[in-house]
């Protein structure tokens, strides 16, 4: 009798294995370029991204139907891809070296917050990789940022391999295939295609080893346990995606709304996870941030000068209460297992806010699989060319966080054009 089922499954499938296929030898070619700090050039970075962008795009306008695309396959190619990022020296970011101090001084102080970096300098105790991970570090004189969920996995890193990143590297993609399967419980898999074969998250979290799926993968969690009804787990959830990182506070209300016992849940685990290493303080280096740091930020860049930064700061974060405060009004008068549209929020967050760096719109991506937007993915390319800056480009005159006017027009007209783009396909269908 005939075999009629591999051949069918090979016609079906075969688009998406050359898609992956392709993917995979970009991505090595990446990892192989990175074996060293700088050794990445930003045509090197853009060039992978945006190949493996238009391979993605192309499978997922290929499968017009869940039906056609096999789930083992997308999830397969995902994992190979995040793999071959384990194996890189992290690409054009150098953030990476305060994990590893930060996870070196809980195992030996018991808190990372208590000392900045640079009171460690000259110290005897030092091993040579401990002074070489010590020298990496970018603003030494400030303490750490990083909440407590992500100072036990760099302890948890140090334990295993101390002052290597590959244990990291590792660990998110870990977390972050987690956070795929979670997807699959929320969105057709042709919407999670689109983030498991983003370049911005294999970029961000295996490449580069940036904490956010630390707190992304219990927020999306939490979307799921609302979706059934679970509100102590949302609540649970939701205190571990926060104490990743504040930005998740934003949705916090709009899952809990007004059930108090999961409210006492949500503040006894938070308080559980940071009391051991935090003492109740919030990082001195969130205050840091928030007062001094600016990047990225076209309305800051076009008007800062003129309103002032703290004055802007103040007008758009209070625009930013009022729109939330519009948009909750709203979500609240919907049945308590509607999700909120985090995309919309963390977008208007992310414009409002006078630091935009690229990982930061990895917080956009898990709500744009569930409603899928042009602006949305054109973002999670786009948001790329902010790597061209004074660091990167060692020979432009640049400032190490300046960067130049045509990188900063291009990002974000890029996405008002996608903007506009969606606005006129919406308006065309009512």
């Amino acid at each position: 009798m005939k075999n009629t089922i591999f051949p069918a499954y090979f016609s079906t499938q075969l688009p998406l294995h050359i898609a992956g296929l392709l993917s995979a030898l970009a991505y090595a070619y990446l990892s192989l370029s990175s074996q060293s700090e700088g050794s990445v050039t930003l045509w090197q970075l853009w060039g992978v991204s945006l190949l493996c962008a238009a391979l993605c795009f192309l499978a997922w306008r290929h499968y017009d139907t869940d039906k056609k695309l096999c789930i083992k396959a997308v999830i397969a190619w995902a994992l190979l891809f995040r793999l071959i990022g384990v194996t890189s020296f992290p690409v054009m970011e150098d953030d990476f070296y305060r994990f590893l101090w930060d996870g070196r001084m809980l195992v030996e102080s018991g808190s990372p917050y208590s000392h900045p970096p640079s009171e460690f300098f000259g110290a005897s105790n030092l091993s040579d990789a401990d002074e070489a991970t010590l020298d990496g570090i970018n603003h030494p004189d400030i303490k750490t940022v990083y909440g407590p969920l992500n100072q036990y996995m760099f302890a948890f890193s140090h334990l295993i391999a101390a002052n290597k990143i590959w244990p990291l590297q590792l660990l998110f993609t870990l977390l972050d295939m987690v956070l795929i399967l979670l997807l699959i419980k929320l969105a057709p898999i042709r919407s999670v295609l689109l983030y498991a074969w983003c370049p911005l998250a294999i970029k961000e979290f295996a490449f580069t080893a940036h904490p956010d799926i630390v707190a992304l993968l219990p927020l999306v969690a939490a979307l799921v346990t609302t979706k059934k009804q679970q509100w102590n787990y949302t609540a649970l959830w939701l205190a571990l995606a926060v104490a990743g990182k504040v930005f998740a506070l934003i949705l916090v209300p709009l899952l809990l709304r007004f059930r108090w016992r999961s409210w006492l849940v949500f503040a006894g685990v938070l308080t559980a996870i940071w009391l051991p290493i935090g003492g109740g303080q919030l990082p001195q280096g969130l205050t840091a941030m928030a007062e001094n740091w600016q990047f990225n930020a076209p309305i800051y860049q076009l008007l800062g000068t003129t309103v002032g930064p703290s004055l802007l700061k103040m007008i758009l974060l209070s625009a930013f209460c009022l729109l939330w405060a519009a948009y909750a009004w709203q979500h609240l008068q919907k049945p308590a297992d509607t999700l909120p549209r985090g995309d919309w929020l963390f977008g208007l967050l992310l414009l409002f806010s006078p630091v935009f760096n690229p990982w930061y719109a990895l917080w956009i991506l898990p709500f744009a699989v569930i409603w899928p937007s042009r602006w949305a993915w054109t973002t999670s390319l786009a948001v790329l060319l902010a790597y061209a800056s004074g660091i990167n480009m060692p020979n432009s005159g640049l400032g190490l966080y300046q960067q130049p006017g045509w990188a900063v027009v291009l990002e974000f007209g890029l996405v008002a054009l996608a903007l506009l783009w969606d606005w006129r396909k919406t308006k065309a269908s009512t």
